[in-house]
């Protein structure tokens, strides 16, 4: 049993999956990453945005709930409509 031990094989990194950013400079292909970028921050904006959105309608139902009915504004009496 001890003389079965196996020792792995060293395997040497694969190349680099990405290119750095001077390559993606050179290759005129960083617009891809600002793209995504761009994209990342509206989508996180338009979110946000629903988010309060929503957030300010239930903060507005629930203080009306609180005060009560509102009465109907007085008739204005002797203007021509």
């Amino acid at each position: 049993m001890l003389g079965s031990i196996s020792v792995q094989e060293y395997y040497a990194a694969p190349e680099r999956r990405y290119p750095s950013p001077s390559a993606q400079r050179r290759s005129g292909e960083h617009w891809k990453a600002r793209v995504g970028l761009a994209f990342v921050v509206i989508l996180t904006l338009c979110t946000a945005a629903i988010m309060f959105r929503i957030a300010g309608m239930g903060v507005g139902s629930a203080t009306s709930a609180i005060r009560g009915p509102v009465a109907a504004p007085a008739p204005v009496i002797g203007l021509i409509q």
